[in-house]
């Protein structure tokens, strides 16, 4: 099984090196002759890295396919949707992402959109919060990354997040503001920094500090702060990750096993060690709900629940 494991890592790497993705037909027509000699060891060897190399192929095409159509793109188009997550705003553009409903073409024809994209705001007349509701008018263009070598890949931002196009409202049609009584993970995400910034700490750039180490949202710390971190070797403490999980974990645990041991009805039941690692452990996914399931979070998450 360790064997087999090494070796669907190893064709998903593989696959991960092309420039281009292959053609799955091949590789589903060799593993389909390798399980007909599934009694030689090499061929089961081989259905595992064949195995791999099929899953990857597969996921980035679904990926791929949400992308939006080249005949789409710098066209006016009609959009529905509500806002996916929290704004990103300087003085003159806003940035958030979007979950599209319906969209339709200056002609009133239904167009196949990308579930989710990534709209900027160069005027906003509003200000918008996650779940609400727009009708907007967005040109859009198919993600594209920066060619600056070894600049942030933003193309690869983009897979990662699941956003198949990008672009920018040229008006806005109907707005309706969410209701408060329907609370997300971005609306709690937005409670917490509307909270940090309210809050009046006593230096002015410890909000955004404050933002980045409990949520994770890192679009307010300005540039001479992250030039700060960078140098000073402390970027990792604004990454959601194995140290925050960790300590959210066993606080968590300690509390809830002192609690937990403290009723002594429920201890007839079950022990406190045992409730208190699995309360633990939802304690923890919800703080990584909290910090947008980021790739460190969800790594982190992954090995304490393995743990």
């Amino acid at each position: 099984m360790r064997i087999g494991s090494v070796l669907f890592l190893t064709g998903v790497c593989i696959i991960l090196q092309f420039k281009y993705l292959p053609e799955i037909h091949y590789f589903i027509l060799l593993i389909c002759i390798l399980i007909l000699l599934h009694k030689i060891l090499i061929a089961r060897y081989a259905i595992w890295f064949l195995g791999g190399c099929i899953w990857t192929i597969y996921f980035s095409n679904s990926v791929l396919e949400q992308r939006l159509l080249p005949e789409l793109e710098s066209k006016e188009l009609y959009i529905s949707g509500k806002v996916l997550s929290l704004t990103d705003s300087t003085d003159f553009i806003t940035h958030f992402n979007f979950n599209v409903k319906s969209a339709t073409d200056t002609a009133g024809i239904s167009v196949p959109v990308p579930k989710i994209i990534r709209l900027s705001w160069y005027s906003l007349e509003i200000q918008v919060y996650p779940e609400d509701e727009l009708e907007i008018t967005v040109r859009l263009k198919r993600p594209h990354g920066y060619f600056n070598p070894g600049g942030f890949d933003y193309e690869t931002w983009l897979f990662r997040e699941g956003i198949g196009a990008t672009g920018y409202i040229t008006a806005l049609n109907l707005f309706t503001r969410s209701s408060t009584g329907k609370r997300s993970i971005s609306r709690y995400r937005l409670a917490i920094r509307t909270y940090v910034n309210e809050f009046g700490l006593s230096y002015d750039t410890s909000s955004e500090l404050a933002q980045a180490l409990l949520i994770g949202e890192r679009s307010e710390l300005q540039e001479n702060q992250k030039q700060l971190l960078y140098n000073t070797g402390t970027a990792h403490l604004i990454a959601i990750s194995g140290l925050h999980i960790g300590l959210v974990a066993a606080i968590s645990f300690l509390i809830l096993k002192w609690i937990w041991s403290a009723t002594i009805i429920g201890l007839h039941y079950y022990p406190a060690k045992i409730i208190a690692s699995i309360l633990s452990i939802i304690c923890a996914l919800w703080y990584g709900a909290l910090a947008d399931f980021s790739i460190p979070t969800q790594r982190a998450l992954l090995i304490h629940c393995l743990h």
